[in-house]
């Protein structure tokens, strides 16, 4: 009997497997932007680096969803990175730290 379900639900199992596939697939590049560029220090991080240096591959260690002009343009145009402190400052202790510093 659930061998007759997925036989008559190819079309939509395969679908819906190639979704969650997409979606793994890119999870640990917005993860990582959301922990690293969700407040004003790591925007700050991300604005300042070398657009050409940052890759672009979900797979890559390094990526990010997130790019440099993105950044700076958050920064420049809102206020929420400015009212909180992200998890990957708040890990490393810069939370109490002034912007200036960087």
């Amino acid at each position: 009997m659930l061998i007759k379900y997925f036989l008559g639900h190819k079309k939509a199992l395969t679908l819906c497997g190639g979704c969650l596939v997409i979606a793994l697939t890119l999870f640990p590049m917005f993860y990582r932007s959301w922990a690293f560029g969700s407040d004003a220090w790591g925007l700050t991080v991300i604005a300042l680096l070398d657009p050409e240096e940052l890759p672009w591959s979900p797979s890559d260690f390094n990526s990010l969803a997130i790019r440099p002009a993105v950044a700076y343009w958050l920064l420049t145009n809102f206020d929420w990175p400015y009212e909180r402190c992200g998890k990957a400052m708040t890990a490393m202790g810069g939370c109490s730290q002034p912007l200036v510093n960087l």
